[in-house]
């Protein structure tokens, strides 16, 4: 309860003839939220609940790795050992479209030059020394990971490699006579 009230203490079928009064603290139960996302099919999901001490979390562990849209509960229990009343729902949308699949084109260039990698397959991408214009100094391989339109990152990368031909070294022979 809440509020101002009476106790009365029974002993042996007697009650007593005087009135103490009582304070009574009520601790409130917690109320949680939690996350919800989605992941990409093969990957993991972080649950992140708040508004108690702890938490017990379906399946016992925060990091969730469903093979099919999944709701987790969660229930808290506050400092004063007080359970949620109610459980807070964690839904997981698991991503099933195929990783994507990326290429990227290799060639040549001279000393000096820069090449562009030109990768497919994905909607964006991730080049190593993050650009797509790369001037190397000798030949050179980089990699690039793709990442298609739900999220998904491809779960290997392709690699375009580079060729650096020298400069061509120029020299005239001649005599000075007229």
């Amino acid at each position: 309860g809440t509020g101002n009230g009476t106790v009365t203490i029974i002993y042996a079928s007697c009650i007593s003839a005087s009135r103490t009064a009582v304070t009574l603290t009520v601790n409130p139960t917690p109320t949680i939220t939690v996350n919800s996302g989605s992941i990409c099919a093969g990957n993991s999901f972080t649950i992140n609940p708040n508004g108690a001490a702890t938490y017990t979390i379906q399946g016992g562990n925060a990091v969730v790795s469903p093979t099919a849209n999944t709701n987790y509960t969660v229930v808290g229990t506050s400092s004063a050992g007080c359970v949620s009343s109610t459980f807070a729902t964690s839904s997981v949308s698991v991503n099933a479209l195929p990783l994507p699949t990326i290429s990227v084109n290799s060639g040549s260039i001279c000393a000096g030059q820069s090449f562009t990698m030109n990768p497919s397959g994905a909607a964006t991408y991730t080049f190593q020394g993050g650009n797509a214009i790369v001037s190397p100094t000798a030949n050179t391989s980089y990699t690039v990971v793709g990442t298609n339109s739900a999220g998904c990152v491809s779960s290997t990368f392709a690699t375009s490699s580079v060729t650096v031909a020298a400069l061509p070294s120029v020299s005239v022979s001649g005599n000075n006579t007229i």
